[in-house]
């Protein structure tokens, strides 16, 4: 059925082939034995301020319901509120 919006993802992204090989796995809950959820999302350094020109990667951090955390950066999906001061590309660096 189709879902009415525009494509998320391309067919050879990371993000394509993490789903498909979750979908393979008989999409299961977690990795491991015990379910973990996901307790906070929160960006490293969420305030900063840049000079004119300069830009930083950003860094995007989950921490699970084990006190575990992870680097999920490469799974977040970022968009600027206002391109006219900065704007973020896919892999979320900002400029």
């Amino acid at each position: 059925m189709p879902h009415g919006g525009s494509a998320r993802f391309a067919g050879d992204s990371e993000a394509y082939q993490l789903l498909v090989a979750w979908i393979a796995q008989g999409l299961p809950r977690s990795a491991g034995s015990e379910a973990r959820e996901i307790q906070r999302i929160e960006l490293a350094a969420a305030q900063q301020v840049f000079a004119p020109g300069q830009g930083r990667q950003m860094a995007v951090l989950a921490t699970y319901s084990d006190g575990s955390q992870r680097d999920v950066t490469r799974h977040a999906q970022y968009e600027s509120n206002f391109d006219a001061v900065a704007t973020v590309d896919p892999q979320g660096f900002v400029n």
